[in-house]
């Protein structure tokens, strides 16, 4: 199923060197494959396997259409960072692993829905409660050319802009951590502005299961995770909650070509006509 540079390799696997290296090794019985399923909350089969693609079409019968992309690329994201480790001498943590691929599949399913009933759907807007404030929140990665921004909208329960922001972000690796910080940059600017009731809408599942997760091992980002949910415990009405919207996406898009921009009390002219469809709906 996956060709060895070089031709099949009989001795142990690079990874973890304990056991001969095949493709059932590789991904499936490898202490380090075991950790990226767990890390993912991808379930292992139980039954044993001598062949991947028995053990694939196993899943296919068990699994739902997203857990199983998930697994795919997955996958994928074990082969690469196998090769990295045997051609290049680097090893990423399992957990970037998982960021990284979920990475990339949350890229290519915002690229196949641009224009589908599901998305229109999500485009609905629920205002927040009276007195309470809603911060939309994106972080764009865009990995052909390394280039990165988030953008932050705040609005009432009237649908009118407080607040927005965006800025272009510099050593930002994975898409996650391109989410992470475009939330980190919302929490300081309502933490500035002393707004104490809002809810923050952010389109990447992962941050928000993370966040609303007592213990999250993310790896490299845990540092970061760590120091926001003790800024939302310090702020009790501070909420976070999964919402994918249009004008997050725009406004992320924006800074990753664009200098860092505030607009106070107006909302930025590039995004009005989406925020008025929005709450028109």
């Amino acid at each position: 199923m996956f060709k060895y540079k070089g031709g099949a390799r009989r001795h142990n696997t690079p990874i973890c060197t304990n056991g001969i290296e095949d493709n059932v090794h590789v991904f499936l019985n490898c202490t380090y494959a075991q950790e990226i399923w767990r890390a993912a909350a991808i379930p292992r089969v139980q039954e044993d396997f001598i062949d991947l693609k028995d053990w694939l079409l196993q899943l296919a019968t068990t699994l739902d259409k997203e857990k199983f992309a998930k697994v795919m690329m997955l996958i994928w994201g074990i082969w690469k960072n196998r090769n990295s480790q045997v051609w290049e001498g680097s090893k990423k943590h399992p957990c970037d692993v998982v960021l990284m691929t979920f990475g990339w599949l949350k890229d290519f399913a915002k690229a196949n829905k641009l224009n589908t009933p599901q998305r229109t759907r999500n485009q609905v807007r629920v205002p927040p409660p009276q007195h309470w404030l809603k911060c939309n929140v994106d972080g764009a990665f865009v990995a052909q050319n390394g280039r990165s921004g988030d953008g932050v909208i705040f609005t009432d329960n009237y649908g009118q802009v407080r607040a927005a922001a965006v800025q272009p972000l510099q050593f930002i690796i994975t898409p996650f951590h391109a989410e992470l910080q475009a939330l980190s940059e919302a929490l300081q600017i309502a933490t500035g502005m002393n707004y104490n009731k809002v809810i923050f809408e952010i389109d990447c599942a992962l941050l928000a299961g993370a966040m609303n997760q007592d213990a999250v091992d993310m790896s490299m980002c845990s540092f970061l995770l760590d120091e926001m949910k003790e800024r939302l415990q310090s702020h009790r009405e501070f909420k976070v909650t999964f919402a994918p919207r249009e004008t997050n996406h725009k406004l992320a898009n924006r800074a990753c070509n664009s200098h860092s921009q505030t607009w106070f009390g107006t909302a930025p002219e590039f995004i009005r006509d989406v925020i008025l469809n929005e709450c028109t709906r």
